[in-house]
């Protein structure tokens, strides 16, 4: 019954936030910033619920303020005052922890800002990154989320009734290699139909390995939040969003997978080193 009443819950979310995730990818410019920008916020928020050493006021109001605004630096292409404002943070955090007169707890907490600036501010700006890519920078953005909400999907329910073999029980122990396979499969599939649509057919056998890789990433990125969630032994980040838990829940895949698109497409555009 649970089972139903999640997927009940995922699929209604679902048709309200997949529409407008693809409309703002799309729209790019400065909405495509602010998405950014609040999944940062609500991120860094979500992470200080996970590591005890950022459980504090310090960290709480800090790391989210400095990860959305390491995100529109980045954008804005402001890099020097994005370094500034984050070895600024790095120093404030020293100066705090220093008062709390344990060594352990400081090396702690200034481990965990730097942490969280690049896992909340610079991971997640890759998605506005990838937008502002010419020409086509927004459809590849949507084609990022369609491919991993399809791969997730695929290996959700692959998973779900075929799977046998774990992936890796001690942080995640509903994953199983099936899942893994059946992922794979949902992200091809789905690359191949958006590698003739909205990409227009244009480099469709990069499209594909573009999918393998990313969807890799992405499987990669959960495993890597499921093993915060492990250490801090909570569910979910949050239960901010019904069916789903909260932003790192659900941006989890994203964060490793962006990067990684972002990194392909540029070698692509900027020297061709890869070409088929």
């Amino acid at each position: 019954m649970s089972f139903v009443k999640n997927l009940i819950s995922r699929v209604a979310v679902g048709v309200i936030a997949i529409p407008a995730i693809i409309y703002i990818s799309l729209k790019g410019g400065f909405p495509i910033l602010v998405f950014a920008a609040i999944l940062a916020i609500v991120g860094a928020v979500e992470l200080t619920r996970l590591l005890p050493s950022l459980k504090n006021t310090f960290s709480m109001i800090v790391l989210p303020i400095a990860s959305a605004s390491i995100i529109a630096g980045i954008v804005y292409r402001q890099y020097a005052l994005s370094g500034l404002l984050m070895v600024s943070v790095i120093l404030l955090a020293v100066i705090v922890y220093s008062f709390r007169g344990r060594i352990e707890e400081l090396k702690n907490g200034i481990i965990d800002i730097v942490f969280g600036m690049i896992y909340c501010g610079l991971m997640f700006s890759f998605i506005p990154l990838i937008s502002n890519i010419q020409p086509n920078g927004g459809e590849w953005l949507v084609s990022m989320f369609i491919i991993i909400w399809t791969a997730d999907t695929a290996a959700f329910f692959g998973g779900k009734f075929t799977g046998r073999r774990k992936l890796a029980p001690e942080i995640s122990p509903g994953k199983t290699v099936e899942g893994l396979l059946w992922g794979f499969v949902g992200a091809l599939v789905a690359a191949g139909i958006l590698g003739v649509t909205i990409l227009d057919g244009k480099n469709l056998v990069f499209t594909l390995f573009i999918s393998v890789v990313i969807s890799g990433m992405g499987v990669c990125g959960d495993l890597f939040e499921s093993s915060l969630k492990r250490s801090a032994d909570v569910k979910d980040s949050s239960s901010l969003i019904p069916g789903h838990g909260g932003v790192l829940d659900r941006f989890d895949s994203v964060l490793f997978a962006a990067p990684t698109l972002y990194l392909l497409l540029q070698l692509q555009v900027w020297h061709g080193y890869i070409r088929f």
